[in-house]
């Protein structure tokens, strides 16, 4: 079974680095399988090729607190050049989305500056700003709430 381990340091707190996977996976169109408060694991929802899907497993580590080193393992059933060269890719595509992510990356409201309180008029207050929440989509479905909302 090839497998292919990347790792990455971010300048972000370990629950912030969550969100950070959390969206870059989400922005792949990757499957989540398993999340905690330390790692995460995800595969490929759309593969076409010659291999089964990649899986990738993110694990957290702080170093501080404003800093968290990110380890990545990938890996896939089957052998050859083919399934290596496939969990290689796409690992490193999972790694440089969670570098882009993360360069773009502010949280809105952070707990320690902000404080959140929901208003009447369907309404979140962040600190002075107020927000107007999403309204429900088709068939009573909710569009999902983003990290740290």
């Amino acid at each position: 079974m090839p497998t292919y381990d990347a790792a990455l340091t971010l300048p972000l707190a370990q629950a912030d680095c969550m969100a950070v996977c959390l969206r870059a996976v989400d922005g792949l169109g990757w499957l989540l399988q398993e999340q905690s408060m330390c790692h995460l694991r995800c595969r490929e929802a759309n593969w076409i090729g010659f291999h089964w899907p990649v899986r990738v497993v993110v694990i957290t580590e702080p170093e501080g607190d404003t800093t968290t080193h990110l380890r990545l393992h990938g890996d896939v059933f089957g052998l050859g050049p083919i399934a290596a060269r496939a969990v290689r890719q796409q690992t490193e595509k999972l790694r440089g989305e969670i570098e882009q992510v993360a360069l773009q990356w502010s949280p809105v409201g952070s707990p320690k500056n902000h404080e959140r309180r929901a208003t009447p008029a369907g309404r979140i207050r962040i600190g002075r700003r107020a927000v107007r929440r999403e309204a429900p989509g088709p068939a009573g479905t909710r569009p999902p709430v983003p990290p740290g909302s």
